[in-house]
């Protein structure tokens, strides 16, 4: 068995230069005091509005450290993993692998997306220091502004980077999320591994398949209807046709 504490390769984000963590993760609690101060701004927002999400302040923080985003361990092999989808233990150990794949290509276009917002962080920066050059160092320019005008296009970009600085705390704990599904996966084909019967994706279908078929053949009659229990005896007897046909063909 596997140590828990799995290492997952991730795409390397080549910036071009080092980002200052604290930029990006910044501080979820002052981010909370900052909506609170703001919303409080709003005429149809009252006093007692106002007082009781500041005493949610603490609930909120803890909320965007420790909900997980996904699925945890025990839905993964109860509602995920059941007998009657997956009804062997290699039909389980692919459907993990199918699981794990899903999560890391969305990690991995998390952290181009992450890459990309720095960047774009890192280009607004630009821009506000070139307008305060403007405004306030008497920066050479080839064109005459409107100093007032200008002002109002500050304003926005330092709103704009908000909105970025917010959506990468957001997505930063999407990619720990996302890290923690495939490790999880991960773990359950290990425990999975050493009770497998075949050795390839091929080998296991045949199996996994004719006793899903029968599983839907049981429920059907369990459920007493009449259609339902017809496609499920007619998929099965198909299947066991072909079943034959394959073996007969072998014998040739």
């Amino acid at each position: 068995m596997q140590d828990d504490k799995t290492v997952v390769p991730l795409p390397n984000a080549q910036l071009s230069k080092p980002v200052d963590k604290n930029i990006v993760v910044g501080s979820t609690a002052n981010l909370i005091q900052e909506v609170t101060d703001k919303i409080s701004e709003m005429t149809l927002i009252d006093k007692t509005d106002i007082v009781l999400l500041q005493e949610a302040q603490k609930f909120l923080l803890e909320t965007y450290m420790d909900v997980p985003q996904f699925r945890p361990m025990v839905k993964k092999v109860t509602s995920v993993l059941t007998d009657g989808n997956f009804p062997t233990v290699d039909s389980k150990y692919w459907q993990c692998k199918v699981e794990a794949e899903v999560h890391f290509n969305e990690l991995s276009r998390g952290m181009l997306k992450y890459e990309r917002a720095l960047i774009d962080i890192e280009e607004i920066d630009y821009k506000i220091k070139s307008i305060d050059d403007m405004l306030f160092n008497d920066a050479p320019t080839k064109e005459k502004f409107d100093p007032e005008l200008i002002k109002f296009d500050k304003a926005r970009l330092v709103i704009k980077r908000k909105e970025y600085l917010f959506e990468l705390k957001q997505l930063e704990k999407t990619l720990k999320y996302r890290i923690e599904e495939v490790t999880d996966w991960y773990k359950i084909s290990e425990r999975l591994k050493p009770d497998m019967k075949s050795k390839t994706y091929d080998e296991h279908v045949v199996e996994a398949h004719f006793r899903k078929l029968e599983n839907n053949v049981k429920g059907a009659m369990e459920s007493g209807d009449a259609s339902r229990i017809h496609s499920a005896h007619d998929q099965l007897n198909t299947f066991k046709r072909l079943l034959m046909s394959a073996k007969e063909e072998e014998k040739k």
